[in-house]
């Protein structure tokens, strides 16, 4: 089994087509056929009601000749579109050191970590390992409906969440932070789609952070939608299921995932407390543990408004909260200052005084709930990483990264006309190169500055290279097409989308875009993971 393993990974690209979870070229490309069936797991019981030994050693072995014929018939069948960028991104890398100039050093990059600073995992505890998907479900889950396959001894949180990648994951880290605060488990709603920025794609939490990690360094209970009922966009294989949503703390309580797992989602607007502190974190979870509260709240309100309550309302087992999108704490709330405003890496340190030049970095700013200790542990996949990395160096034209660097994300795209005025929305390159300088002056001389930008035209990108900064060029680098090939997504969809996070979070600063909130996480991991300062430049209003 190992060996076909291995023989299965060598031939089949990360993330395999099959699975119905990568990112899906369009809508309508997968209701016409592009396998939507999901990748469950197969439990070894489906293989103990074979009635003899012979008989199952047969079964067994017939099975081993259809998975041969799977793996060669995959083999035989990538396109070869895939084969001919994974091949030039790996020429690419191998090549790369070769190219630089005389004074690099030849070969591998040396060992360097990036991402998250290094946890002890909570297994050292001798016998202790963090339980997932199978010790947190019952059954043959991923089943065909979403109740069965939970424990009815544990204590279950979902949600449903939507816009881009950066929303869908401030979404699911406060999910997770509010279940940890409750004790609970939480369910992300994964995969995550989104029809507004990535053409109505889906792509996986896990395909692009990596879940098993996390769990691992840090002792979290989480599951992906995904890993309790089976993905059925069409609803053809799986049970229409009712779910009751207390309404979150965005002005949008709606989502995109539910649907595709066949969940009918009913949204409840019963207020947790009646006065301004509602949408706190505090009263999400005085919410929760105050059943009789909640149960008298919501029988009142299914009354006045002539309701069935559903059936996970009935009781404690399975609490949903319709888009929490990102918590903020009581006192951050109370003072205007959090995530949901994009305040939240200024910080009301700014305000007056010397406090700013007392905190370091991770310290500074008013932080939401969750990014202290979920932002600062959770990483991205290590193909994520891997060309992340490669992208950032051969657009440096370096080996080993600087040690010092300024990382940039400059904003424009959808941003180029929201605002009042509908015109002249994004602040010029000069905005950006004021705020650079300021971050320079923190750092040593001669510090790199590597920016990422959503417009891609050869004038802009040679107008940030007209500043002395590296400008990153997927399309030129190959990147872009091994993403489009790998995964099976338009230009710059989800999957691009990390790698650029990812690339904004080897640098010990960070210069981004107000109100975009790829730049708001930037600046938390920066923080978080290198103790470094950002600097938002602001929007013209």
């Amino acid at each position: 089994m190992a060996a076909l393993q291995a023989l299965l990974t060598r031939f089949v690209p990360p993330s395999a087509p099959g699975d119905g979870y990568r990112a899906v070229k369009d809508h309508t490309e997968l209701l016409e056929g592009a396998s939507p069936e999901p990748a469950g797991r197969q439990s070894p019981r489906l293989l103990s009601t074979t009635p003899s030994g012979v008989a199952r050693s047969a079964a067994l072995f017939v099975l081993g000749v259809l998975a041969a014929s799977v793996v060669w018939g995959l083999a035989l069948s990538r396109p070869p579109s895939l084969d001919k960028a994974e091949r030039a991104f790996q020429a690419a890398k191998a090549g790369m050191y070769d190219d630089l100039d005389a004074q690099h050093s030849k070969g591998e990059p040396r060992a360097r970590a990036y991402g998250p600073r290094p946890r002890r995992p909570v297994t050292w505890r001798e016998g202790f390992k963090t339980p997932g998907p199978k010790e947190l479900l019952q059954g043959e889950a991923p089943g065909t409906s979403l109740y069965e396959s939970l424990r009815p001894d544990l204590r279950y949180l979902i949600g449903d969440a939507w816009s881009g990648l950066t929303g869908q994951f401030l979404t699911s880290i406060s999910l997770i932070y509010l279940a940890q605060r409750t004790q609970r488990i939480a369910v992300v709603p994964s995969p995550w789609r989104d029809d507004e920025h990535y053409f109505n794609t889906f792509a996986k939490m896990g395909d692009l952070f990596d879940l098993n990690k996390f769990r691992e360094q840090t002792g979290t209970l989480v599951l992906e939608l995904s890993d309790v009922k089976r993905f059925d966009l069409d609803h053809k294989t799986t049970e229409r299921e009712q779910i009751g949503c207390f309404k979150g703390n965005n002005f949008a309580d709606s989502g995109r995932t539910f649907d595709a797992f066949n969940l009918d989602a009913s949204s409840w607007p019963i207020r947790r407390l009646d006065w301004w502190a509602n949408d706190a974190t505090e009263a999400f979870i005085l919410f929760d543990m105050d059943d009789d509260l909640r149960q008298n709240k919501t029988a009142s309100f299914a009354a006045e408004e002539n309701r069935t309550v559903p059936r996970n309302m009935r009781d404690s087992q399975l609490l949903c909260i319709g888009n929490l999108w990102s918590l903020t704490e009581l006192a951050a709330w109370r003072a205007g200052w959090g995530a949901h405003n994009y305040l939240v890496a200024d910080g009301r340190q700014e305000e007056k005084g010397g406090m700013a030049e007392m905190l370091s970095p991770e310290h500074h700013g008013t932080h939401p709930g969750e990014p202290p200790f979920i932002l600062t542990y959770l990483d991205f996949r290590p193909e994520i990483w891997d060309v992340a990395l490669f992208a950032a160096r051969k657009t440096l034209g370096v080996v080993d990264l600087p040690r010092d660097l300024l990382t940039v994300h400059i904003r424009r795209g959808d941003f180029v006309t929201w605002c009042p005025s509908g015109h002249d929305c994004v602040p010029p390159l000069s905005d950006y190169e004021a705020a650079v300088a300021s971050q320079l002056s923190h750092l040593p001389r001669g510090t790199a500055v590597l920016a990422t930008t959503d417009d891609t035209s050869a004038d802009f990108l040679a107008s940030i290279r007209a500043l002395g900064w590296y400008a990153v060029d997927h399309a030129a680098l190959g990147t872009e097409a091994l993403l489009v090939t790998r995964y099976g997504e338009r230009e710059h969809g989800w999957y691009g989308s990390a790698v650029d996070q990812a690339i904004h979070s080897i640098g010990s600063a960070f210069v981004g875009t107000e109100d975009s909130q790829v730049s708001l996480v930037a600046a938390l991991r920066v923080a978080a993971w290198s103790g470094g300062r950002a600097q938002m430049v602001k929007r013209p209003k």
